[in-house]
């Protein structure tokens, strides 16, 4: 994100999050309105993410961040 032109003001590492927040939403009965009306494939993308994550392929960072202006 630096070399692009911003200044990271707070990074944080929401991998274990994510990866228990993704594990529910495969464990949850359908639902008519889910994630999935909206995603093709959620449920196949979900478990190729949790897996990607569980393997250490994958985090899952949140950036808060500014541009630089000169």
């Amino acid at each position: 994100m630096e070399s692009s032109g911003f200044a990271v003001e707070h990074w944080n590492d929401l991998s274990d999050q994510a990866a228990s927040t993704m594990q529910m939403f495969l464990t949850l009965p359908p639902n008519p309105l889910g994630l999935h009306a909206f995603v093709p494939d959620f449920a196949e993308k979900a478990q190729n993410l949790t897996v990607a994550r569980t393997d250490g392929r994958l985090r899952a960072i949140q950036a808060v961040a500014h541009a630089i202006t000169h």
